[in-house]
């Protein structure tokens, strides 16, 4: 289905750190 990229944000507690989650058709 061609290249398909999904960015989430998820957010980790108690640090409230911000996660960056990028997954490419790649794989990697």
């Amino acid at each position: 289905m061609g290249e398909v990229r999904v960015v989430g944000i998820r957010v980790e507690q108690p640090q409230n750190q911000p996660v960056l989650l990028l997954r490419e058709a790649n794989g990697d």
